[in-house]
């Protein structure tokens, strides 16, 4: 198998290191073994052309489907091919993959298949990427599912629409855009979100043309009258009692009742709509957990934050100072994110504020507090001043410097690697920033963790390649060894025939187009037209 490196004199039509024939069309094919490491290692390749990955979509190439579809950015054409074609399995892993686009992925919200909509619902696994809203129209899409008529399938449009709910893929506020949608059905889901509308969004819903909006927003009042909520309130602790105690406004009496038992005291701490008197003798709890939740309240009254602020409990105290420093509700809403104690959103929340943490200037000044929890708030600002960004990146608290690999785009390499290394759960997330450097990493070639020597062994900017790892215990070590660069093309050769490297070997971006296409011809992998 030539690489497309060497030189042809004397080959004869053999490769001059192996000895194989690599004609194009050759009558000989590989074993299985060889032929499933090529398709996944040219479905990896960098440099792969798009009519290489193409014909990987053949059912010949299906053990390479992941790889391809899932694992990898891809071309547009491809991506076309993919959400085209009739196979439903590389739909389903072009849905999870996390290196396209939200676009190119919520074409698919529209497939006939049931399982390819609810992957798309689902979207690329969490953890191994920073979640991406779909635009709105998909979102649309998804949530009107049940009058578009889709073919039966294992999932219903009732539990598609759930798992989008809970993907992340939803942007902060968008049901909040919903007030004048021309679609009723949209509208409806407005009314969901009643306490956070304004009174003229409320009316205007009350009074809409369509009889299943009005009926929503009346839904909306209900849910906000406490002698309703008591009457649906089990008479022992279950999931829906514990939903009901926190999130919906309960009759004084029945905050009254809960108080001499710990779990009620909890769910009143965490509930926005609890009485102010409740509220305050709950500042007093002996439970400092419950003193500090409290603490995190919006709105919560002069004098008993400064109580809060001297409580003798270190953590109480803490977050009562960080949060009476907050005054704008988007740095309030910052604090709550970082804080263990934090209770759920207030009244009042503006969800948009979510994702915008305003001005860099209070965040800046935090990021020079004593106070970690102000610090924490700070390192997740993208836009903190470079000055505060290089002192939070030698912070003490590492959960700062987590915070702040992972929010700021101009994080400190030293810090991204540092992370990287020291945290294996967040390292499949890290992948995606741009500032996690991929250079100077050859001191961690011989590092315990095989991962670390794997990201080593990808660096091309290593004096000579890393051989040592062809030899590694590990199997991911060993195939990005064989990928590397700088690799001699007799040795290349002679790896595309080792089935313990084959793969690695088909992925080097060394090979040019004609030598990848010469090995999917070999492993069977039909070409196009």
């Amino acid at each position: 198998m030539r690489t497309g490196l060497e030189s042809t004199e004397g080959a004869d039509g053999a490769d001059a290191a192996t000895g194989t024939d690599t004609a194009a069309g050759a009558d000989t094919a590989a074993g299985p073994e060889l032929s499933i490491a090529w398709a996944r290692g040219v479905a990896a390749n960098p440099q792969a052309p798009t009519e290489a990955l193409l014909r990987l979509l053949d059912p010949a190439a299906e053990p390479a489907w992941e790889v391809l579809c899932r694992e990898r950015a891809l071309p547009e054409e491809v991506v076309a091919a993919i959400v085209t074609g009739s196979q439903t399995r590389t739909k389903r892993l072009l849905a999870r993959n996390p290196h396209v686009s939200p676009e190119q992925r919520g074409r698919l919200a529209l497939d006939p298949d049931a399982m390819v909509r609810f992957d798309t619902a689902n979207g690329p696994a969490r953890g191994s990427w920073r979640v991406q809203p779909l635009p709105d129209d998909v979102i649309e899409v998804f949530f009107t599912a049940r009058r578009r008529n889709f073919p039966p399938g294992l999932m219903t449009a009732e539990e598609t629409e759930q798992q989008l709910v809970f993907s992340g893929q939803v942007p902060p506020g968008y049901e909040l855009r919903l007030v004048t949608h021309a679609d009723p059905e949209m509208r409806c889901r407005a009314a969901w979100r009643w306490e956070l509308l304004t009174s003229e969004q409320q009316a205007a819903l009350l009074s809409d043309p369509a009889p299943m909006v009005r009926e929503a927003a009346e839904k909306g009042i209900a849910d906000q009258d406490p002698v309703a909520n008591e009457e649906l309130l089990p008479d022992h602790w279950t999931h829906g009692r514990t939903n009901l105690m926190m999130n919906r406004p309960m009759a004084h009496a029945v905050a009254e009742r809960e108080l001499d038992d710990e779990s009620g005291r909890r769910c009143l701490a965490y509930n926005r709509y609890t009485p102010a008197d409740i509220v305050e003798r709950l500042a007093r709890d002996p439970d400092p957990y419950i003193r500090a939740k409290i603490a995190t309240r919006y709105g919560l009254p002069a004098e008993l934050r400064v109580h809060l602020e001297q409580d003798p409990d270190e953590d109480v105290r803490t977050v009562a100072a960080a949060f009476g420093a907050a005054t704008t509700m988007a740095q309030h809403i910052m604090l709550l994110r970082n804080t263990d104690n934090a209770t759920f959103w207030p009244p009042s929340v503006d969800f948009v504020a979510y994702d915008d943490p305003g001005d860099p200037d209070w965040y800046a000044q935090a990021a020079e507090s004593d106070n970690v929890h102000l610090r924490r708030a700070a390192a997740c600002h993208p836009r903190l001043p470079h000055v505060q960004m290089r002192r939070l990146a030698s912070d003490p608290d590492w959960q700062v410097k987590l915070l702040l690999a992972h929010n700021h785009p101009d994080a400190p390499p030293e810090l991204m690697l540092e992370v990287f290394i020291a945290e294996p759960k967040k390292r499949s997330s890290l992948l995606f920033y741009p500032s996690l450097p991929r250079t100077g990493l050859g001191h961690l070639l011989d590092h315990p963790d095989p991962q670390i020597r794997a990201f080593a062994a990808a660096d091309p900017t290593l004096p000579e390649p890393p051989s040592a790892l062809l030899a590694d215990e590990d199997e991911t070590v060993r195939r990005t060894a064989a990928a590397h660069p700088l690799l001699p093309a007799d040795v290349l050769d002679r790896l595309l025939r080792d089935p313990c490297h084959a793969q690695g070997a088909a992925a080097n971006p060394r090979l040019d187009a004609d030598a990848l296409h010469r090995l999917l011809d070999e492993a069977g992998i039909p070409r196009r037209g």
